[in-house]
């Protein structure tokens, strides 16, 4: 008779993929349809009722060898089960805080409770995660790779929690929004709070950061989706970036101070003193990339801050000129204590407006209400300030 071979993939109706230790089982089919199995391989009699249920009407009579899961002793899990996702969260808290009693103080538990949650988890998992370097703790290579995966883990649960808890008319849930810095503090408050306002029991948590971050973070589900002024976003497949408009770059100067003048030429720019952010943020490379494209390659900066709130500050206490967006000024160009300053024969400076949402992200009902509002909203700006123009 012929022999055929069967791998273990015919037994994955039934089985769990991390089941991985197998036999050969040597079953013979007559000619009339019957099996048994053929000697010596008879400890695979126990799977001869799946065969017959699943594969009959596949199979040519003859002498068929099936990879097959042992039955006693032989399922064992490469991951142990027992591993909780609290277990691995307090890993991810412990890795991203440098400290057991940093995890400790964070979570407002006792520090020998986080000990034994990682000790529990190198035994669950036979690695070593973390060692010790003077007073912080860092994670081993096989640590690092268990704190990417528990990391993603971890921040697709908090996802699907999110999504699950909205399932209902779309006024109840959680919804999270990333932002860029000035998105975040001069665009969203006023939305989303009045978004609460109108659904109350909505709970919404925003957090503003670097415009890549907050794209990693919706790539990473860390967020649901995400607001942001950039002119340069590194491509992901997997995300959709949606531009609303436009968001106005000005010069700004506090009232006597240099310049003097509220129209200076392009090369004066070079002479002048400068507040702008620290050279290792987005926001900073995005100024270079303006003034670059005036042929500015040099400029003075006096100070770098990391908020535009606190640029502002900086400029209106007369340190130098800064580089904000109109939403961020508008109240202090209007009360006087900020004015703009122009470049003669150039344009004013605008970068997109980017909504931000992973492809396959499937979005709750609140989320989806968040969502369009967020859209709508800025998309309703968008259309009255070019009506106010023309």
């Amino acid at each position: 008779m012929d022999r055929i071979v069967h791998w273990l993939e015919v037994f994955s109706h039934f089985l769990d993929p991390l089941l991985l230790v197998t036999e050969r089982v040597e079953l013979t089919r007559g000619a009339r349809g019957s099996w048994r199995a053929s000697s010596p391989h008879r400890k695979g009699g126990h799977y001869i009722e799946q065969i017959q249920s699943y594969w009959s009407s596949h199979m040519a009579p003859g002498i068929h060898v099936f990879e097959v899961p042992k039955k006693e002793g032989g399922l064992r899990r490469l991951l142990d089960n027992r591993i909780s996702l609290y277990k691995l969260e307090v890993f991810c808290h412990v890795v991203e805080l440098g400290g057991v009693s940093r995890t400790a103080e964070h979570l407002r538990v006792a520090q020998p409770a986080i000990t034994a949650h990682i000790r529990s988890l190198e035994k669950r998992l036979s690695v070593k995660l973390l060692y010790r370097s003077g007073r912080s703790v860092f994670p081993t290579e096989e640590g690092l790779y268990v704190y990417r995966w528990a990391s993603e883990i971890a921040s697709r649960a908090r996802e699907m929690e999110r999504e699950i808890a909205g399932l209902s008319d779309g006024t109840k849930g959680s919804v999270v929004v990333s932002s860029s810095m000035s998105a975040g503090s001069y665009i969203l408050p006023e939305i989303l709070s009045q978004f609460v306002t109108t659904y109350p029991d909505a709970r919404i948590m925003m957090f503003a950061t670097d415009p890549q971050e907050a794209a990693e973070a919706t790539k990473g589900g860390i967020c649901d989706f995400a607001l942001v002024i950039a002119d340069e976003l590194e491509s992901e497949s997997e995300l959709e970036a949606e531009q609303l408009g436009e968001e106005e770059l000005l010069l700004v100067a506090a009232p006597n101070t240099e310049p003097v003048e509220d129209n200076v030429p392009r090369d004066r720019l070079t002479d002048l003193p400068f507040v702008s952010p620290p050279l290792a943020l987005q926001r900073r490379r995005m100024e270079d990339r303006q003034l670059w494209k005036l042929g500015i390659s040099q400029r003075r900066v006096v100070i770098e801050l990391g908020h535009p709130e606190a640029m502002k500050t900086a400029a209106q206490r007369g340190l130098g000129i800064a580089m904000l967006f109109r939403s961020a000024v508008e109240d202090d160009l209007a009360n006087g204590s900020l004015r703009e300053v122009r470049i003669d024969s150039y344009n004013r400076m605008s970068l997109p407006v980017l909504l931000i949402r992973r492809r396959d992200k499937h979005f709750s009902p609140l989320q989806q209400l968040l969502y369009d509002t967020v859209k709508d909203r800025i998309l309703g700006s968008t259309r009255q300030s070019a009506l106010s123009e023309a």
